[in-house]
This record gives C-alpha cells, sequence and structure tokens, in this order.
C-alpha cells in the first residue's frame, strides 16, 4: 500500500514538473503562431527602437529549484494521500 502512494506521488511529481517547464513552452508557441504585426503604427517608434540598448544577465534558477519543482508537488500528494486513506 506504501508503495502505491510512492508510485502515485513519484508519478504526479513528474507530470506536476512537465507541465510546470511545458506551459512556458506552449504559451509562446500560441503568441508567436497568433502574433500579427502593425506596421503602420510603429513605423514613428522606429528611431526610439534604435537607440535603445539594453547590457545585462538574466539569472537561471540553481539546480535545487529545479530538484524542487518535481520532489515539492510529490511530496504534498504523498502526504495528502497518506494522511487521508
Amino acid at each position: 500500500m506504501k508503495y502505491r502512494i510512492l508510485l502515485e506521488s513519484a508519478v504526479f511529481g513528474i507530470v506536476a514538473g512537465i507541465l510546470y517547464f511545458a506551459w512556458p513552452v506552449i504559451q509562446g508557441y500560441w503568441m508567436t503562431v497568433n502574433y500579427v504585426p502593425d506596421v503602420i503604427s510603429t513605423h514613428g517608434n522606429v528611431e526610439y527602437l534604435e537607440s535603445q540598448v539594453s547590457f545585462g544577465k538574466i539569472g537561471a534558477p540553481n539546480g535545487w529549484y529545479n530538484v524542487a519543482v518535481f520532489l515539492l508537488p510529490a511530496a504534498i500528494y504523498g502526504l495528502n494521500r497518506w494522511a487521508f486513506t
């Protein structure tokens, strides 16, 4: 019985992690497919866009964050299943 809860928790954590990382990909695809540029109204903003340059660094999450995305939902699901069965 406890092995079944452990297996369900692992599957739930994996599915939650995949959905967490897949959603931005799906959202970006949807936005790209439905994007229609408006050349007429943006023509006046060309000089502004040419003079602005941004430099910087984008902080990526560390490895513990990626592990927590999988383990935290699995732990929550497993504890709920164990407590209420």
